[in-house]
Parts: C-alpha cells; sequence; structure tokens
C-alpha cells in the first residue's frame, strides 16, 4: 500500500511539473515581442531621463551619487536595448496594424533618448569635476549605438515602411543628438 501511495504523488508531482513549463511556454509564445520590448525600453529610457532629471546638485558627494546613479540606469536602458533588438530581429515582419500602433511608441523613445543626450550634455561640468566624464562618454556611446541598432531593427521588420509615417528620422534623430552629446564631453 505504501508503495502504491508513494507512485500515486510521484506521477502527481510529474504531472505538475510538466503542466508548469507547457502553461508558461503558451504565455510566452502568445507575447508580441516588437510590443514587449517597446514597453520594457520605454520603462528603462523614462526612468533614466527620471534619475537624470534630478541634476548633480551642489557638491561633489551628491555629483558622484548622481553620476553613479544615472550611469546605471543608462546601463539598464542599454541592456534593455540590445536584448530588445536581439528578439525583434527574429521577428520575420509585423501587420501593417501592428506597424501603425508602434510609430507613436517609438517616436517618444527616440525623443525620450534624444532628451537623455540633452541633459548628459548639460551636466557636463559636474561630470569634469567628480571624474565621470570618461565613463558618461563611454556610456553614450554604448547607448548610442544600442538605441540605432533597437530602431533599425524595428525599422527592418517587413510591412514597417508601408505604415511607418515619419520613422525615417528616428535614427538621424538619436545619432546627431549623440554625437552632439559626444562631441561635448570630448572638449577641453
Amino acid at each position: 500500500m505504501k508503495l502504491s501511495l508513494l507512485s500515486l504523488f510521484s506521477l502527481a508531482a510529474c504531472t505538475i511539473a510538466t503542466a508548469i513549463p507547457a502553461n508558461i511556454e503558451s504565455r510566452q509564445a502568445r507575447r508580441d515581442p516588437v510590443q514587449y520590448n517597446i514597453d520594457r525600453v520605454t520603462a528603462a529610457v523614462n526612468n533614466l531621463n527620471k534619475v537624470l532629471a534630478v541634476g548633480p546638485g551642489n557638491d561633489g558627494s551628491s555629483a558622484t551619487t548622481y553620476f553613479q546613479n544615472s550611469l546605471n540606469a543608462n546601463k539598464i536602458l542599454i541592456d534593455e536595448l540590445r536584448a530588445g533588438t536581439g528578439e525583434i530581429k527574429q521577428v520575420k515582419g509585423i501587420y501593417e496594424a501592428q506597424a501603425l500602433s508602434i510609430v507613436l511608441p517609438v517616436t517618444s523613445i527616440v525623443n525620450s533618448i534624444s532628451t537623455a543626450a540633452t541633459t548628459w550634455t548639460k551636466n557636463k561640468k559636474a561630470a569634469v569635476y567628480v571624474g565621470a566624464h570618461n565613463a558618461v562618454i563611454d556610456s553614450i556611446t554604448l547607448l548610442q549605438a544600442e538605441a540605432a541598432g533597437f530602431v533599425q531593427a524595428i525599422l527592418d521588420q517587413e510591412n514597417f515602411f508601408n505604415s511607418g509615417v515619419g520613422s525615417y528620422t528616428w535614427v538621424p534623430s538619436i545619432t546627431t543628438a549623440y554625437t552632439t552629446a559626444i562631441r561635448e564631453y570630448r572638449k577641453p
């Protein structure tokens, strides 16, 4: 009797264990990778701009903390952009209706990323003061490349250009904003 009771529990445990991954897999299959990554990047860029909006303060300690927090938020955004680019590149095309629905969110991402570049530029003196300017240059250079790659992955989707009104300015907008910021940080 004990053996059969143990067998029953083992069978139940195996059944539950196999049902859970199948359920997770079916939820992941229904997730739209383009919209999912747009949402994640939007959250990350909003967080970066929120952190940057605090400003470096009036003393070395608060400026150091500000740049540590800002560089960390920048890294999180870079990681989200990189992961999103990888997932979106695996998509073999999007529907025209989906293309229309993502134009505004991606435009918002591009504008927010460009706003971050302006804020980084505005805070150059504080970065130099606390010795963070080289770290900022490295970080924003990487952000420029990852942001342009993310947007390009969306632009490369089949059916996007049929509906992507105004999207031809996205990559140049990011490139221009960050080229200006990087150039400013490299000035003596």
